[in-house]
This record gives structure tokens, sequence and C-alpha cells, in this order.
């Protein structure tokens, strides 16, 4: 699974950004080599961005993932 960035000016119209998460796949290591998705994005204060999401790894355990990043590499 892979989550990507989407951006809009008028929220109806919308483009696709970059992939910020891209699972490894199955046989890989990581919280979320099989899945990622659901996001939710929350603003924290001083620029940054924190993003959850739902992911499972290679054993088939769910579980919710966190990534943070600045404002500027959002768009």
């Amino acid at each position: 699974s892979r989550i990507y960035t989407a951006f809009s000016r008028d929220g109806l119209v919308w483009k696709r950004g970059a992939c910020v998460i891209e699972g490894a796949g199955y046989g890989a290591e990581g919280i979320d080599a099989v899945h990622a998705e659901d996001m939710s994005l929350i603003a924290v204060g001083g620029g940054l961005y924190r993003m959850y999401y739902a992911a499972c790894g290679k054993d088939g355990q769910w579980g919710i993932a966190s990534a943070v990043t600045e404002a500027r590499q959002l768009c």
C-alpha cells in the first residue's frame, strides 16, 4: 500500500503529489511493510504535522503508525 500527498486550490479539483509512505511488501520488515492506509493529518505546532495511519506488517499484525514532517515538505 501507498499513501500520497494531494493538493487542491478549491477543494474540488485535486492533483496527486509525491508518495510519502510506501510499504516494501510481503517478506519485508517494518510496521507498514504490507499495508499503509486510512491516514489523518494533524498540525502539531511549530510548522510540524503528524500523520497517523493504519499499518500492517508481514506478520499480519495491524497497528497505528505515525510520521512527522515540516509544512514546507508538503507543498
